[in-house]
């Protein structure tokens, strides 16, 4: 899978676009991948065990919710909370 990240996620990845290991599932199940792999992207996405409800995913360009399917190799995009005025 081709994970991209938005704002504070790409000081946690170095990069923009991150290759990820991930076996297919929901995309839930990607996220939670990808917090496994750079486990400081937590605070970032989760308030407690919930996704915050301001983060945003996109699965090939288009917006999805937790629970749709996402093959192992599709393109996800992640777009953390940005806080400020």
């Amino acid at each position: 899978m081709e994970l991209t990240v938005y704002g504070p996620l790409r000081s946690v990845t170095g990069e923009k676009t991150v290759p990820l290991a991930f076996e297919g599932g929901t995309v839930a199940d990607a996220i939670e991948a990808f917090v496994d792999a750079y486990p400081r992207a937590r605070p970032q996405l989760y308030d407690g065990e919930a996704l915050r409800p301001s983060v945003r995913v996109a699965l090939e360009g288009e917006r999805v919710d937790l629970e749709a399917d996402c093959p192992a190799d599709a393109s996800l995009a992640l777009f953390p909370a940005v806080q400020g005025g």
